[in-house]
């Protein structure tokens, strides 16, 4: 029946996941990252008149232009705004979805290719991360891409497949250079694997290694420059130490939970997240930890491989920490580093729920994470300010304190800029709430600034409206009066 109707199926779970991120998209606030990014992608140029395809990125760290190239796309495409921008990121997360698919479907069986398809679709981490306009976006495509090329080059022991891998891995590293991770977790799976372990002698598995390094040489030796800016940004940012990361995107959730009740410290620990991250993975991701587990003894190649990729990948990060030398420890904001382990682990959450469904407690299992998962995913796409209800209060107000929230180290970015958040959080906050109430009185102030006192004082008359003796609000109408009075 459901291999009968698999195409159906496919679609369905394809427009799911293709709306999600779409309201996602249309409803979030342009976030710091993408402000740079917008700026970076202005530099690029495809008129013959200012011909310039930049390789770095030379506003903010260096990084390669690679991803930054679909931002005017989008624009040239979809429009001049935020959404037009954010929509090529969209569509290439809901194409993730269907390349899914064929990976698990030509590897594995179909039931297991759909239930991964539907995992990714309405997971909230994936959601997340395919909303904006972001490398985040593009990198499950490598995954997949690479594990389906270098399980089918030692399968079918195919020397073109295997330099193909090498290509797709080096072509992975100019969007992020954690892909690199994927090359020992493959020397590691060989050596462990009796009946591949040959190909550790093969020429040509280490001729593709170095074809992913040729293909990233040019960016490689930019990097290399005395004065590069992405080796700056990597020193300064990349050190070795214990990181919460690998276990955040899994259960960093459920850990939060345990720390609830002791206030004073989950305060401590929440005040290191921001409210864009993704800490939202603990019943997938409690289910994926589980899944790996359970695959340990499981002997077929392809599930091996999956396996030892998530393990590797997950203990190597975890001594890897990104961000502010003085966040410590508890830090929960650098996981997406480890996110190459996502789809590895996604695919053995297929494979785990497909067997469970064999029995009537498995069955309420597998229901039980795909309607949790739904609930969460709706979540995120119509009120995208929180990614966990642990902490959705604390996540706001620190979106909307605009001198201590996400822009709090750019005290140069646009008023336009602080008004699309503002105005974004204003819209979908509840009525009479203390945020609706908030961001009108920052976009009350905002236009001030910029003597608009009509849209100022509407704002301010919503306020007034909720509560007439609001003190802060009455002030900033006085201070208009006067300034309209001058």
């Amino acid at each position: 029946m459901i291999e009968k109707n698999r195409k159906v199926i496919l679609l369905l779970i394809l427009i799911i996941g293709f709306f999600l991120r779409f309201i996602s998209a249309a409803s979030l606030p342009i976030n710091e990252d993408e402000y740079y990014d917008f700026k970076s992608a202005k530099n690029i140029s495809f008129n013959s008149e200012t011909f310039n395809l930049p390789l770095q990125d030379e506003v903010r760290d260096g990084s390669f232009m690679g991803f930054r190239y679909l931002i005017p796309l989008g624009w040239g495409v979809f429009g001049d705004s935020t959404l037009g921008a954010r929509l090529p990121f969209v569509i290439l997360g809901t194409l993730t979805i269907l390349f899914l698919y064929f990976l698990v479907r030509n590897v594995l069986d179909v039931k297991t290719a759909l239930i991964a398809s539907l995992l990714l679709s309405i997971s909230q981490f994936a959601i997340g991360t395919t909303r904006f306009a972001d490398l985040e976006a593009i990198i499950p495509l490598f995954v997949i891409a690479s594990l389906f090329l270098f399980y089918t080059a030692i399968e079918r022991k195919n020397i073109v497949t295997l330099l193909l891998n090498g290509v797709v891995i080096g072509l992975g590293l100019w969007i992020r250079e954690t892909l690199i991770v994927l090359i020992p977790a493959y020397i590691i799976f060989l050596f462990i694997s009796r009946e591949h372990r040959g190909l550790l002698k093969n020429k040509y598995l280490w001729v593709s290694f170095i074809c992913a390094f040729v293909v990233v040489l040019p960016f490689i030796l930019l990097v290399l420059k005395p004065d590069s800016l992405r080796a700056k940004y990597i020193a300064d940012t990349v050190h070795i130490g214990i990181s919460m990361g690998p276990f955040a995107l899994y259960s960093g959730e459920l850990f939060l939970l345990a720390i609830k009740p002791f206030t004073e410290f989950f305060n401590q620990i929440v005040s290191t997240v921001n409210s864009e991250s993704l800490l939202v993975n603990y019943v997938l991701g409690v289910v994926i930890l589980i899944s790996v587990i359970k695959c340990l003894k499981d002997r077929r190649p392809f599930i091996r491989l999956l396996v030892v990729n998530f393990l590797f990948i997950f203990v190597f990060f975890s001594f890897f920490k990104s961000g502010d030398r003085e966040w410590g420890l508890w830090n929960f904001e650098s996981f997406y580093y480890c996110s190459v382990s996502f789809i590895p682990g996604v695919i053995l959450a297929a494979v785990f729920l497909k067997k469970a469904l064999r029995s009537r407690m498995g069955m309420i299992l597998f229901f039980f994470v795909i309607i949790s998962l739904s609930v969460r995913a709706w979540g995120v796409s119509t009120f995208p300010l929180y990614y966990f209800p642990l902490a959705k209060d604390f996540c706001i107000d620190k979106f909307l304190d605009y001198e201590e929230g996400v822009f709090r180290n750019n005290p140069n970015i646009s008023n336009d800029i602080a008004k699309d958040v503002f105005e974004k959080i204003y819209n979908i906050a509840e009525n009479g709430s203390e945020h609706k109430r908030k961001a009108a009185l920052r976009l009350a102030n905002l236009f001030a600034e910029e003597d608009k006192f009509t849209e100022s004082k509407n704002y301010l008359q919503f306020i007034l409206s909720q509560n007439p003796n609001d003190l802060e609000a009455l002030e900033l109408q006085e201070k208009l009066m006067n300034k309209r009075t001058q």
